[in-house]
Order: C-alpha cells, then structure tokens, then sequence
C-alpha cells in the first residue's frame, strides 16, 4: 500500500507540470459525514492535485458508585458500611493525511459550473489515550483503598495497529461559481479503507527448571471497510480569471 501511495504521488506531480495551461492555488473546504476538513490544491487547466489533512477525535468519560449497606444488629437500622467509586476515561485523536486530484470534465458554457472526478488516498494515524481511577471506602472498618491504571505505550501501539486504515476515495461533483473565485458544490463518492496487523503475544512463566513454561500466540487480522459519502464544498480559486 505504501509503494502504490508513493507511485500515485510522483505521477500526480509529475502530470502536473508537465501540463502547460491557467495555473493558481485554490483552497477547499468540505462538510460531510463522516469526515470533514480542508484542502489545499494548485490547479493547471482542468487538473487540481491537493493535499489535505483532516482531523477526528473521539472521546468518553464514564463514572459509577456502588454503596453496600448493613442493619445494624441492635437497632435494626441500616447504615452506609461501604462504598466503591470507579471512573474511566479515554480518547482517541484521528490524524488523516490525504493526496489526491479532481479533473474537471465539463466547466459549462458560462464557466459557472463545472463538473468533475476526483480520486485520493489517505492515511489513518490513530493517537490513544486512557485512564481508569477506583476508590474503595470501608466505614465499617474506617479504610480507604484508591488506585489508578493508564494505557501502557504497548497497549497504545496494539489499540493503534487495529485501526491505522490505508483509505481510497473515488468520487463525482458539481461547483457553480457564485463569485469570480468563489464556488458552492456537492459531491459523491466512495471511500476504501484497508488494514492488515498482526498481534504477537509471549509470555513466561518462570518457575523452577522443571515447571518452568512459556506462553505464545499470534493474531493476523484484515479488515476492509467500504462506505459511500456525500459531502458540501466551499472552494477558493486564488488567480481564476
């Protein structure tokens, strides 16, 4: 997957300047579902190769408490004996780098709209974060008992290998130009995304020379996500005449 990023690249850049028409930089802003964000292209007649960046995060927050009551043996009156309060806490922050280009078939007679295709492929970089908290109260016995777990670098890097997607977009639009540098547009397409990890895990057991043992396990997994989109665009063509 990353030779073929490489390769569709070079040929973009290489397509680019070898073309000879109307050049100038044109910023793109889209809005959809389930990914939204900015672009940045440099056109050449009916060629705009782009580059974006495109950003989710994903957050939770979870609380509970649990109290434990007993009657009291005299009274007969129920008291508070115990009490578990446990929080948990995460994020994951998507980074989304993405190279691509639309060629526009058709700019209508007036120039005021133009039909195009595009293609693109992207790269997903998850970033985990998490932590989790738990306090233990005994009134009875007057103790307290906290602790505290964050994610460990490996199980950051083993949640991160699960999702880290190569994506591919194939899609149509229209623009109309309500504005000499300003268009509105629409857009449909869909988007390809890829991923292959493996997940080893070894462990020992030491005991003595005769007990002694070690576990081992490994897990390949490949996932293909495939879903259509359809997105609002906002775009600026600085030097468009």
């Amino acid at each position: 997957m990353k030779k073929s990023f490489y390769l569709v690249s070079g040929l973009l850049f290489f397509v680019t300047f070898s073309l000879s028409a109307q050049t100038g930089p044109v910023a793109s802003f889209h809005f959809g579902f389930p990914i939204s964000g900015t672009n940045i292209g440099y056109q050449i007649g009916n060629l705009v190769p782009y580059a974006g960046l495109d950003l989710i995060r994903v957050s939770f927050d979870d609380k509970s408490e649990y109290e434990n009551y007993s009657r009291d043996s005299q009274t007969g009156n129920l008291f508070l004996k115990s009490k578990l309060e446990q929080s948990s806490s995460g994020s994951v922050l998507l980074i989304i780098p993405k190279l691509g280009a639309r060629f526009y078939l058709s700019t209508g007679k007036s120039r005021s709209i133009g039909w195009y295709i595009k293609g693109d492929i992207m790269k997903i970089i998850p970033i985990f974060d998490g932590e989790s908290k738990e306090s233990y109260i005994d009134y009875y016995w007057n103790k307290q008992v906290s602790s505290s777990y964050k994610m460990t670098t490996d199980e950051k890097r083993r949640q991160s290998d699960m999702i880290d997607y190569w994506g591919i977009t194939v899609g149509t639009g229209v623009e109309y130009f309500f504005s000499d540098k300003f268009a509105l547009g629409g857009e449909y397409g869909i988007r390809l995304f890829l991923n292959d990890y493996t997940d080893n895990f070894d462990e020992a057991n030491d005991g003595d020379s005769y007990y002694g043992n070690k576990n081992k396990s490994s897990d390949e997994v490949s996932n293909a996500l495939n879903l259509s989109y359809t997105e609002i665009t906002l775009n600026y063509y600085f030097s468009r005449d």
